[in-house]
């Protein structure tokens, strides 16, 4: 039996190479998902446990955008796995990963710093008890989704505060957000919608993203 959960992201970036790096909880132990699973906080450990001697042998594990139906290939590749450890305090799988320069990763990245959502799915083999408790579990990777099974979203808010957007890439989403606002009614000029936009990210920060579908959440079973 398969099982892939999914739960949101909190996102940081590296100025080593320009390389997004991602701090994330994957799944919390305890508490249901939104397919009525709950995984046991010693299951979680154990698997966290095994996935990075696993890391420490071969290698970070690659992950990808969505879920792959027929298995990784090169170009599924999207990020990095570089750890996974279980938070005692939180009872969360915590994530580090780097954003890979693919395909798939740049969409990731662009999603991100153009103020988009996006969750986290961890992927793997177990079993299941009739009363959603999951009894056994080996974790393949953790894949990045739009439709995860928590009420969490990664947005703006969720930046963390060393992150450095250059100031091109900036700029570029800011005009883009522009002329896509003037075709909205906006009648302002960039410097106008500059401080439009500014408004908008001090108070995403406060409010939190907006606009989740509670109806998209799923789960996939093999």
């Amino acid at each position: 039996m398969k099982i892939n959960e999914r739960k949101p992201v909190k996102i940081d970036t590296s100025e080593s190479a320009g390389l997004m790096k991602l701090h994330f909880t994957a799944l919390t132990a305890g508490v249901p998902t939104g397919n009525g699973r709950r995984y046991p906080a010693n299951l979680v450990k154990k698997f966290a446990g095994e996935f990075n001697e696993r890391i420490r042998k071969y290698g970070p594990v690659m992950g990808s955008t969505g879920h792959p139906k027929e298995g990784m290939e090169v170009e599924d590749v999207a990020t990095m796995i570089n750890a996974v450890n279980f938070n005692e305090d939180t009872q969360g799988l915590e994530v580090d990963a780097t954003v890979l320069p693919t395909s798939k990763g740049r969409s990731v990245k662009s999603i991100i710093l153009a103020g988009g959502k996006i969750g986290a799915s961890v992927a793997g083999v177990g079993d299941v008890n009739p009363d959603g408790e999951v009894k056994e579990f080996k974790l393949n990777r953790v894949d990045l989704v739009l439709n995860p099974a928590q009420d969490n979203f990664v947005g703006m808010n969720n930046v963390y505060e060393s992150l450095e957007i250059p100031d091109s890439s900036m700029d570029e989403i800011v005009e883009t957000r522009y002329r896509e606002a003037v075709k909205a009614g906006f009648s302002g000029d960039l410097n106008d919608y500059r401080k439009v936009y500014a408004q908008w990210l001090e108070e995403s920060k406060k409010t939190g993203p907006i606009g989740e579908d509670k109806n998209a959440r799923h789960v996939k079973i093999a």
